[in-house]
């Protein structure tokens, strides 16, 4: 009668091993179950976004006559004042790189465009061999009246102008 007695308590111990066990395994299941849900959300709102930056097939002839005009450009004066600082102008970009970029077939366009509802700045950078490389910021214009959201597109476009030369050019 004993030895059944502990045999019927090692099988409840082992028993209860094994559904712990089965409890540690399931929680890691569910967890990685989570995970998995979470990538494949993620991986689900970068199919439904266009890749930026965007190129052409090949950069290479784009990208040498890049390197090219920087190391022609001249120095970039700071003629615009803010709040905090001066800054470069997009006319003292412009005069710093215009005669650099045109000389070595480069060329910067700008152009707006609209996804779902957001306004965009599209920034090419091409070169005359038709290779071309772009990138896209958001155009910035969350205002009240619609002055306000006129006068805060302006700006945004001015800013993000400014900015995107500047990266295009890799400065």
């Amino acid at each position: 009668m004993e030895e059944g007695k502990e045999l019927v308590e090692q099988i409840a111990t082992d028993t209860q091993r094994a559904l712990n066990g089965l409890g540690l395994l399931l929680q890691e299941v569910r967890s990685l179950k989570a995970e998995v849900f979470n990538l494949h959300e993620h991986v689900e709102k970068l199919s439904k976004l266009k890749q930026f930056p965007e190129s052409s097939e090949t950069i290479g002839k784009l990208t040498a006559a890049k390197a090219l005009a920087k190391l022609e450009a001249q120095k970039i004066m700071r003629n615009g004042r803010g709040n905090r600082n001066e800054y470069a102008t997009m006319e003292d970009l412009r005069e710093a790189f215009e005669g650099p970029l045109a000389k070595n077939g480069l060329d910067i366009t700008f152009f707006m465009t609209e996804r779902n509802g957001e306004w965009l700045l599209a920034s090419r950078l091409s070169h005359s061999s038709g290779e071309w490389f772009q990138s896209v910021s958001r155009l910035n214009s969350e205002k009240q009246s619609i002055q306000d959201k006129d006068q805060a597109m302006a700006a945004s476009l001015s800013y993000q102008k400014r900015y995107m030369f500047m990266v295009l050019v890799g400065i």
